[in-house]
């Protein structure tokens, strides 16, 4: 099997690829990106992509992801893999981070 490319991140057989993907331009030209991971397996098959972290108040997707993709082995696997752990890159990008308890305000639930 020859190099993959998921997102413009290219990945070879085997191997797992971390980068940073441009995903959008703030006002004043600072570039927004997220962090990426691509898994390439050893055989050709499909691609699958994974996140978590899209409501930036549920942080336990992002464990869980983080760890399934750990235990995942390139030498086994057929196909890539592309995962996003931080779609909510606001909230990353916060002084504070807010607990699920912390979001609810009059009885409606807020997203920073």
């Amino acid at each position: 099997m020859s190099a993959s490319e998921f997102l413009g991140v290219r990945v070879r057989p085997g191997e797992t690829v971390r980068a940073r993907v441009p995903v959008a331009e703030l006002a004043d030209g600072t570039s927004v990106t997220l962090p990426l991971t691509v898994i390439g397996g050893r055989q050709e098959g499909p691609v699958l992509y994974l996140q978590a972290g899209i409501h930036g108040d549920e942080v336990t997707g992002i464990e869980i992801l983080t760890r399934a993709c750990r235990a995942i082995d390139p030498g086994v696997l057929h196909g890539t893999i592309g995962r996003s752990s931080r779609n909510s890159w606001r909230t990353f990008r916060s002084f504070r981070f807010p607990t699920r308890l912390s979001c609810w305000r009059g009885g409606a639930r807020w997203l920073p």
